[in-house]
């Protein structure tokens, strides 16, 4: 068993590889570049959710709490990797926090902007949708191989890909 069944050829960290050139394009030139310093964070889980970040340079680790205050590392997202809570139509809160493991440059791009590119070429909506697919089910597997094999089972599973 696999943790990530090859899901379509796509990038298994959330990487906008199934966009194409010209809607990666237009979502790189919606989004505001920031610098992020290590050891800070993105976004806290419980926080309004209105942005999605894309890591152009560094890396950003997301993770889970749980109950008793651990801390489930789900992904390491690397340059091209766009993170976040992919729901621009919903005011919702993050599910899990992004914590920045060295000095990063990453786009933010505002839920509205994400919107208007959504709404303005169905093209764009299509790419976005197949990112949230894959990103969704990602996250599943991975919470699947918590919950059946504990946390060095989900690790050697990762690793076994």
């Amino acid at each position: 068993m696999k943790t990530v069944d090859r899901l379509v050829e796509m990038d298994t960290r959330g990487n906008t590889q199934g966009f194409s050139e010209q809607n990666r394009n237009r979502l790189l030139d919606t989004m505001k570049e920031r610098i992020y310093p290590e050891g800070s964070h993105l976004f806290w889980e419980r926080d309004f959710a209105d942005k999605l970040y894309y890591v152009k340079k560094g890396r950003v680790k997301i993770t889970k709490s749980t109950d008793e205050g651990k801390e489930l590392i789900l992904y390491m997202h690397h340059p091209g990797d766009m993170a976040g809570q992919a729901d621009p139509f919903f005011g919702t809160s993050h599910s899990f926090s992004a914590e920045v493991m060295e000095d990063s440059v990453v786009g933010v791009i505002d839920h509205k902007d994400l919107q208007m590119l959504i709404c303005q070429h169905c093209d764009f909506a299509i790419d976005f949708m197949k990112w949230m697919g894959v990103y969704h089910r990602i996250t599943q597997t991975k919470f699947r191989d918590l919950m059946m094999y504990g946390k060095p089972g989900a690790w050697l599973q990762l690793l076994s890909v």
